[in-house]
């Protein structure tokens, strides 16, 4: 059963995007502003529906909700996946859409985080949340394909530290024998296009009230003055003008401490085979990255391959996974990823404070 008709979304900050895919044919491939569907969710249902019948969706899973059927997701998983605390305007309307695609019947599945898996020491788990949402798992799946062609090497001989890079944050993962061994979240992943990452916590005191328009703010676009710019437009803008030079050099700079802090988390640093980038901007960022990787940690460098034209590298991961979720010819990745093993709540191990959490 190698030709499963399956359909993978990323719900990015700036985008959802959706790809469909048949076997290894693309039928389906398109971005709706992230507004766009919050506003209105029924936007994705129609799009699902009117490129039926599948034989499976990967739902777009927010933080994570432990491998499972869309249609066993509880209010509690949809709570957690969304992360809203009582109250809050600010956050981002998934629990809307996974509710949506449930009571719709859809069938498909939800995934976990990378906090929820087992793959994951516990050690590094402590007073974390935000180790990557689920659409970075999606990212590191694709990543895994793609490693296996470029390279020539099996699922379980992969590996690398993916830098995932979105329209507001930037995120990183640790990718050793085909699983996922470690992750650093976009809002732990220091200053991205549109996030400043990693708040300090003095920082966050003297604030008093973090709201997630806070953590969605600050980032290079915001330091430049120019929140309108594309990521392509401020690197040009940091050719001619010292200041945006200074703060695109500060994001780099982030994005270096982020790669370098999961060399700890590879059994042996000889285990990650390049420095693989995927999001916007993806092959500007990977020359320079390439140029600034220094002995002894000189990776290679390179963007991640897709097969789609519009939509980003994650929702192509999310469409492996459904398509082995389906037993499709993706079955060995979603096995390899160890995906079933995800039963690590994402609010355990949490020692500051307590948690409010909208249910």
């Amino acid at each position: 059963m190698s030709r499963v008709r399956v359909i993978g979304i990323d719900p990015g900050s700036g985008s959802w995007d959706v790809l469909g895919l048949e076997g290894d044919d693309v039928f389906l491939d398109v971005s709706v502003p992230t507004k766009h569907v919050l506003a209105e969710p029924r936007k994705l249902l129609q799009i699902l529906d009117s490129n039926g019948p599948l034989d499976s969706v990967l739902a777009p899973s927010g933080h994570g909700i432990p491998l499972k059927p869309i249609a066993d997701m509880t209010d509690d998983d949809i709570a957690k996946a969304n992360l809203r605390r009582s109250a809050d305007p600010t956050v981002m309307g998934i629990g809307r859409v996974l509710r949506m695609l449930k009571d719709a019947g859809i069938k498909g599945y939800a995934i976990p985080g990378v906090k929820q898996l087992e793959t994951v020491k516990r050690s590094f788990k402590y007073n974390r949340i935000d180790m990557g949402t689920a659409d970075k798992v999606c990212a590191a799946a694709a990543a895994i394909v793609d490693q296996t062609g470029h390279l020539g090497v099996p699922l379980a001989s992969t590996g690398f530290v993916l830098v995932e890079v979105g329209f507001g944050f930037n995120a990183y993962v640790a990718v050793e024998g085909g699983k996922i061994v470690d992750g650093i979240g976009g809002s732990l992943g220091g200053m991205g296009f549109g996030t400043a990452g990693r708040l300090d916590g003095e920082l966050a005191y003297l604030l008093d009230h973090v709201s997630k328009k806070v953590i969605y703010g600050g980032g290079l676009s915001a330091i430049v003055g120019h929140e309108e710019l594309s990521p392509k437009e401020i690197f040009l803008m940091a050719k001619k003008d010292g200041r945006t030079a200074d703060a695109v050099s500060g994001f780099y700079h982030d994005m270096l401490q982020g790669i370098f802090s999961l060399v700890p988390s590879f059994s042996d640093p000889s285990c990650i085979k390049e420095i693989v980038v995927s999001g916007r901007a993806s092959g500007d960022i990977a020359g320079q990255l390439s140029g600034m990787l220094k002995p002894p940690f000189s990776f290679p460098v390179r963007t991640v391959r897709s097969v789609a034209r519009i939509s980003k590298v994650a929702a192509q991961g999310a469409a492996f996974i459904a398509n082995g979720l389906a037993g499709g010819k993706y079955k060995e990745l979603v096995e390899t990823m160890a995906l079933e093993r995800s039963n690590h709540d994402l609010l355990d191990d949490i020692y500051v404070g307590a948690v409010s959490l909208d249910r």
